[in-house]
């Protein structure tokens, strides 16, 4: 955390107002030990982000060669991790289903070593993904043969209207640039085409008893439908039920369909920030 120079957000990196709220003046690098990065809410459209960010090309770096490392202590993905994408893979293929044509192409933006993608490929899906972490591509792509690419989501390159599904299970909250990654994920969906969104930050946030470091946004099931609506989805299903089994204990998803009218909804709800910091209070978050 020593590295990279450090600037603030002066307006909500979803709906870009500038009423923005401190809720806690740090987050949590690793046990004990604390970063003086704020954590604000956006009083518009309810987003809850770091405030204090380094520099795009810090967390490029970070995340394509220190990432695994920090959070595991090893440079490759460990069997278990894999085999846990393996699993909710298939617990995620199960609670789509209903929403899902019988085959098409799907992509993980922030697909790791690409586990989650199996049960996918063995229904006959064509399957992609995309992650940073060069070790963890390398290690799916031995081990599945996945179209996979190691690289940011900012500089992903998907054909406009081919791809029928994305799933980012937990990793929107890390990338750097949300409104480039989320154009290029409505871009990339075909008319009809599904985005699902896990948001696992505020679970873990729970877990660990404040905000972490890692990432730079905390998405409640509220500010993933305003982010629908600020990207011309329509917006299918919110849920905190398991979709993806029981590894990550209260990850909340949600659904959104491109249905090829897409109009942006500039309406902004006040969001109540005091509800905000009492839920906070509640779960332990400091």
């Amino acid at each position: 955390m020593r590295e990279g120079k450090i600037f603030s957000l002066r307006i909500c990196e979803l709906c870009h107002s500038d009423a923005i709220e401190v809720l806690r003046p740090s987050v949590i690098v690793r046990d004990a030990a604390r970063a003086p990065i704020r954590v604000a809410a956006c009083r518009c459209c309810g987003l809850v982000f770091q405030l204090d960010r380094f520099e795009h090309v810090f967390y490029h770096t970070y995340y394509a060669e220190r990432y695994r490392t920090v959070i595991s202590g090893a440079t490759d993905p460990s069997e278990q991790f894999l085999q846990d994408q393996i699993a909710r893979g298939r617990c995620l293929y199960h609670s789509l289903s209903p929403y899902l044509p019988l085959s098409g192409t799907v992509l993980d933006v922030g697909c790791g070593a690409g586990g989650l993608l199996l049960a996918f490929a063995e229904h006959g899906w064509k399957v992609m993904g995309i992650d940073p972490d060069r070790s963890a591509i390398c290690m799916g792509k031995k081990r599945f043969s996945f179209d996979l690419t190691a690289c940011a989501a900012e500089s992903m390159n998907i054909v406009e209207g081919t791809i029928d599904l994305i799933v980012i299970t937990g990793s929107l909250e890390h990338v750097a640039d949300l409104a480039l990654v989320l154009k290029k994920c409505v871009s990339a969906l075909a008319t009809g085409g599904l985005l699902l969104i896990e948001g696992w930050a505020y679970a873990q946030a729970r877990i660990l008893g404040g905000f972490g470091h890692n990432q730079k946004r905390y998405f409640t099931q509220q500010s993933l439908t305003n982010l629908f609506a600020l990207y011309g989805l329509q917006h299918e299903l919110s849920t905190s039920l398991p979709l993806t089994g029981p590894t990550r204990p209260h990850s909340i998803f949600a659904i959104a369909r491109k249905d090829g009218l897409i109009e942006k909804c500039n309406e902004r709800v006040k969001a109540d920030t005091q509800a905000l910091r009492r839920m906070l209070d509640q779960h332990g978050i400091i």
